[in-house]
């Protein structure tokens, strides 16, 4: 394939990105969804209450998160329509 990970350059470097920055998002949103749980059970409100508490925090944080983060990713990753091969071979795994 020419030196090309998927028909695109830098794919495997891509790809680890990706992972890398899910593994983050992933840990972060978590780490906040349980300090929420935590903060709220000493209130002596129901068992269900830190859990409504926790996910509404994380997902006000996501639907902040992702307006702040698209500018970021629409100016910064950019790769040329040069850069795809259109006649690459296909390339099986199974």
């Amino acid at each position: 394939m020419g030196g090309l990970d998927g028909g695109c350059p830098g794919g495997a470097a891509l790809t680890v990105t990706q992972q890398i920055g899910g593994s983050i998002g992933t840990a972060v949103f978590t780490a906040l969804y349980a300090e929420m749980v935590a903060s709220a059970a000493p209130a002596g409100s129901g068992p269900f209450a830190g859990f409504v508490e926790g996910y509404s925090t994380v997902f006000l944080a996501a639907a902040v998160g992702v307006p702040l983060a698209a500018p970021i990713s629409w100016f910064t990753v950019r790769v040329p329509r040069s850069g795809f091969v259109a006649d690459a071979e296909a390339v099986h795994l199974g």
